[in-house]
């Protein structure tokens, strides 16, 4: 996989889909990476179709980019860093996005700091509220470090999801969820919403990104559920990727 130094952080990226499309930065969720949230989804597949070039970026901490101890080395306004010199190094003045669930948040913050930069917008799994904001992090660290039985079920759950993909470091994505935690918690109506044409995309039965569908109204963005589906299968759903490929090749 290619890769590029952002503030002495590697981040690497694959491109899938159409190598000569129109770009499009492709941005995993919380402890996935490009291979498991986008190639092992059909992604590749969608988006050559639509004649879209996809950039998938591995956030710092995840699959094939770098992994610094301490949470100050994932703070959000860091992680957007990494994604807009990806842009820089595959030379894409400006470019769609697809993001699901952190991938998501940090599209919305993406296209706030660098309005130029991004075209179109497409964010899955994404409502009001991070789901990082309820893990009780000690508690967390003390189950993986010292075996401590946890008792808080958010916690639990993300120790599930962060253990979940091979070769993940479940202290690392630890430190993401307390660094990201500190600057993603919520997004409310009344904040400053992205000027790109936006679409929000989730399962119907995602009560993670619960409040996605008031919020796409309260900024005047698109809206598309997908019947049947939670949070962690609704990103290969034909619906999604059919919502997605439609809005970023207009």
């Amino acid at each position: 996989m290619p890769t590029v130094r952002s503030g002495g952080t590697v981040v690497s990226w694959e491109e899938i889909g159409a190598a000569d499309g129109r770009p499009v930065l492709v941005v995993h969720g919380f402890a996935s990476n490009s291979a498991q949230n986008w190639r092992r989804s059909g992604w590749e597949t969608a988006l050559a179709d639509a004649g879209l070039r996809g950039i998938a970026v591995d956030l710092r901490g995840h699959g094939g980019s770098a992994r610094p101890a301490g949470p100050d080395n994932y703070r959000a306004a860091l992680l957007v860093t990494d994604l807009v010199a990806v842009l820089d190094a595959v030379g894409a003045d400006e470019a769609g996005y697809l993001g699901y669930s952190l991938g998501s948040r940090l599209g919305w913050m993406l296209a706030l700091a660098q309005p130029r930069r991004i075209r179109r917008l497409v964010l899955g799994g994404f409502g009001p509220t991070s789901p990082l904001a309820e893990v009780d992090l000690e508690a967390a660290r003390a189950a993986v470090f010292r075996g401590t039985p946890i008792l808080h079920p958010p916690t639990a759950a993300l120790i599930s999801l962060a253990s979940l993909v091979p070769g993940n470091d479940v202290g690392v994505l630890l430190d993401v969820a307390e660094g990201v935690g500190r600057d993603t918690v919520s997004v409310l109506p009344a904040d400053p919403a992205p000027a790109a044409p936006m679409c929000i995309v989730n399962g119907d039965r995602d009560t993670i990104a619960a409040g996605g569908e008031a919020l796409a109204r309260a900024v005047g963005a698109h809206f598309v559920p997908v019947a049947g589906r939670s949070h962690t299968s609704a990103v290969s759903s034909r619906t999604f990727k059919e919502a997605a490929t439609v809005w970023l090749t207009r």
